[in-house]
């Protein structure tokens, strides 16, 4: 994947036609909606080489090559990635090598933080006037934030004007830097207003301080959006930056530990009560970004996100970004049960400091957060119940690295009560499943923690042996004569991207299964990690972030996929169930192969364990197989 700054690669996009670039190098005549030639990469008589102005894309039905305007570059004129964005920068009059150090660069970002900066200024000094800020003072105020803290925070007020702050900083800079700052919106006629209006203003600064984005929140419930904010730009990206971590951070080293909240009012609250480790994601969910930037500080996250839906699934979220991000590293994250409060800055208003401090010393790690809520799920005398109960201990389960902490775990399950009702899980069954789903998962570590037998080492011995070579021959002998899981997952990936807000029923619904071609697994991960509901991925993302020939040509490929209706529920239920089929049939017949192995091997311990994981696959191939997904 590259790199490379992604606006730039953006900027070559949208100003580099695809079909002007290769009409220079093909004679293309139009056919239906593409454009179609003799491909420039292959000897051919009747034309299979098309282009698509519309998605500015080109494929070759012939030969497979496919991709942007790079894809076609690099191939063209044989040169890597890196060559052709050069070339491609330089045809719209950018040098990519001094690009970052251009003075053109450095004085555009200057210019921003200097219109920020003045910016911050303006609102504050309206707030602070009592001729135009005591609506917004009043309304902090009953808040119960004082002048103090409003100080403290930079606390601003945008008035209700439509063009305020245009007038007060279009005599010190130009149209387009202040078009550039996103501080301003654009009429019709091309004129500019303030995108803040009638709002509270709270300043998002870097770690060093300096102001790089606004919040600005309504003071009057109306129809109007309750938050907005201002818009990526060189200096600002939403994922990157933490809501006063330039104030917490000295507090955060010092504590060692850091309390994560959702808004800004709980951020504010927080330090009001002596809190000034607390920061705030900006937008509910946690991002790999952020998560390193917590990670500089503390390995130990306290999280106390609103109890609604939204919040609970972003502290499954942040836990497992944090988790991908510490790697061999141990952090410790907690969560906060706050009780008869929407929020943090509920609770403390009601409550006070003490009440908070205890609810902190009551934090819990989050796999006993996590258990406990499923536990208390259980429905008694609901057999249906009880099975997803069982279902999301062993995913819990897996989760967890640790021997020690999984035997607890397995004893607060096994030894739960509702009453005098208890699940009746035995310890055996759930070893069973938890040890059949971790060889699926990762067959090395099953067998170097279950039977101390080093897999790269058997593997090595196995492939070498002609019964081994077999055994993988037929396997693929049988799984590439069946081409239908290739258009399932190709499917999914279509779906993944024209229909955005299927993505958490896709990650739902394929939790734990990966597609068998290793592109497309790539793909589906970097979506599933890159997209929310707010800020989908695109075609074009992902052709600038998988600049290999094969990923170009498979993506153009699924890009050109005319065949798929996005509003079929039907259809992508039938993907996901081709998918999960094929995931798990595939599983069975490594186990089936590992078993003649271990024949051959004379070790009958681990035979005895596969024989049950192979009873156990097939369970869930017929549970699959009877399945209806809602």
């Amino acid at each position: 994947m590259i790199n490379t700054n992604s606006s730039i690669i953006d900027e070559i996009i949208s100003k580099i036609d695809i079909l002007d670039l290769i009409s220079e190098h093909v004679v293309l005549r139009k056919s239906g909606s593409n454009y179609q030639g003799l491909c420039p990469f292959h000897q051919e008589k009747t034309p299979s080489f098309i282009v698509n102005q519309q998605k500015q894309i080109f494929r070759c039905f012939g030969c497979g090559v496919g991709g942007n305007i790079f894809e076609f570059y690099k191939n063209y004129y044989k040169v890597d990635f890196k060559e052709a964005l050069q070339a491609l920068a330089l045809r719209i009059g950018i040098d990519i090598n001094q690009q970052n150090k251009s003075n053109q660069y450095i004085n555009v970002k200057a210019k921003l933080l200097e219109i920020y900066k003045l910016s911050l200024d303006f609102y504050q000094w309206i707030i602070n006037h009592q001729d135009y800020g005591v609506k917004a003072i009043n309304y902090l105020n009953s808040r119960n934030i004082n002048n103090d803290i409003i100080n403290k925070f930079k606390i601003g007020y945008a008035p209700n004007n439509w063009n305020s702050l245009y007038l007060h900083l279009k005599k010190n800079f130009s149209y387009e830097e202040l078009k550039e700052s996103g501080l301003f919106l654009e009429k019709s006629n091309g004129e500019l207003y303030d995108r803040f209006r009638d709002r509270i203003i709270f300043p998002i600064k870097n770690e060093r301080g300096e102001t790089i984005a606004f919040g600005g929140r309504i003071i009057e419930e109306n129809n109007q959006a309750k938050y907005i904010n201002s818009p990526e730009t060189l200096i600002y990206t939403k994922g990157d930056n933490l809501y006063s971590l330039d104030i917490a951070k000295n507090d955060i080293l010092k504590k060692d530990y850091v309390i994560l909240v959702e808004g800004y009012f709980d951020v504010i609250r927080c330090h009001i009560h002596g809190f000034e480790n607390t920061i705030a994601s900006l937008g509910t969910a946690l991002t790999p970004n952020q998560g390193k930037k917590i990670l500089k500080y503390t390995k130990n996250i306290v999280i106390a996100y609103d109890s609604d839906n939204a919040g609970q699934l972003a502290i499954e979220r942040s836990f497992s970004i944090l988790k991908d991000l510490s790697k061999n590293d141990n952090i410790d994250l907690y969560v906060l049960e706050i009780t008869n409060s929407k929020d943090v800055d509920e609770f403390l208003n009601k409550n006070g400091k003490e009440e908070f401090q205890e609810v902190i010393n009551n934090k819990k790690l989050y796999f006993d957060f996590k258990l406990t809520k499923i536990l208390n799920s259980w429905q008694v005398d609901n057999l249906q119940s009880k099975k997803e109960v069982f279902d999301k201990c062993i995913e819990l389960l897996l989760k967890i690295d640790h021997p020690i902490q999984v035997n607890e775990m397995i004893n607060k399950i096994i030894n739960f009560k509702i009453g005098n009702n208890t699940l009746e899980f035995k310890e055996a069954d759930i070893r069973q499943r938890l040890n059949s789903l971790k060889y699926r998962n990762n067959k090395e570590e099953y067998y170097k923690n279950n039977f101390n037998i080093n897999f790269k080492k058997l593997n090595n011995e196995f492939y070498m042996t002609p019964q081994k070579k077999l055994f993988i021959q037929k396997t693929l002998e049988n799984f590439n004569k069946v081409k239908k899981y290739v258009k399932a997952e190709q499917g999914i990936i279509y779906f993944l991207i024209e229909r955005s807000k299927a993505i958490n029923y896709i990650k739902e619904k394929l939790e734990d299964t990966k597609f068998f071609d290793e592109i497309h697994e790539k793909i589906k991960n970097f979506i599933f990690e890159n997209s929310t509901l707010e800020k989908p991925v695109t075609w074009n993302e992902l052709l600038k972030n998988f600049t290999e020939s094969k990923e170009q040509s498979i993506i153009s490929q699924i890009l050109s996929l005319d065949d798929i209706d996005i509003k079929s529920d039907k259809l992508l239920k039938d993907y996901i169930k081709v998918v999960k089929s094929n995931f798990l049939n595939h599983q069975k017949q490594e186990a089936k192969n590992d078993i003649m192995f271990m024949k051959l091997q004379g070790n009958n311990e681990v035979i005895s364990s596969l024989l049950g994981i192979c009873q156990d696959i097939e369970k869930d191939i017929q549970k699959l197989k009877s399945e209806i997904f809602s």
